[in-house]
């Protein structure tokens, strides 16, 4: 099972992390398209660099918990960083919809002020994109949560689990 874990910085994601790869045994891949030096590579390398990193993900038969992906690319890509590439994140949804042991987790904000606050900048515009992408998604598997329902969100994925192994 590969579960990806999308949301905006602030709002529990490494603890669903924690937990999902905990319940699974499986390792996490922190999602990252900046270079060592904390530049960005410009939208075509990291769009290139979501996609080789889709094809790799589409050929694992082991569980695996993906901290940060498309989506995040999609809205920091164009909140933040002014890159248009939600065709291509579209298109990359579409490559892992194909595979039925693929999870989508959205953790939502709790207290978008928080996480604001915590962040240094607004993330609301952030939180909204995030929210139509994940009900955009064409992935089957799809749970949504905030850090107070991180533990129904793994009653949800262990079920799930059991039914895909």
């Amino acid at each position: 099972m590969i579960v990806i874990v999308e949301g905006i910085d602030r709002v529990g994601k490494t603890t669903f992390c924690e937990k999902a790869a905990s319940l699974l045994n499986a390792p996490v891949f922190k999602q990252t398209t900046f270079h060592d030096d904390g530049s960005h590579p410009g939208p075509t390398a990291m769009v290139e660099q979501v996609h080789a990193l889709t094809k790799l993900l589409l050929c694992i038969n082991s569980n695996i918990v993906v901290d940060r992906f498309h989506l995040t690319e999609a809205v920091y890509g164009k909140i933040d960083r002014g890159y248009d590439c939600l065709q291509e994140m579209k298109a990359i949804d579409s490559m892992l919809s194909r595979r039925k042991d693929i999870v989508l987790a959205y953790v939502e904000p709790t207290d978008i002020e928080e996480s604001s606050r915590q962040h240094g900048d607004d993330l609301s515009p952030h939180a909204s994109m995030f929210a139509q992408m994940f009900t955009d998604s064409q992935i089957q598997n799809k749970v949504s949560c905030n850090y107070k329902t991180i533990c129904q969100a793994m009653l949800w994925l262990s079920n799930l689990r059991s039914k895909v192994s």
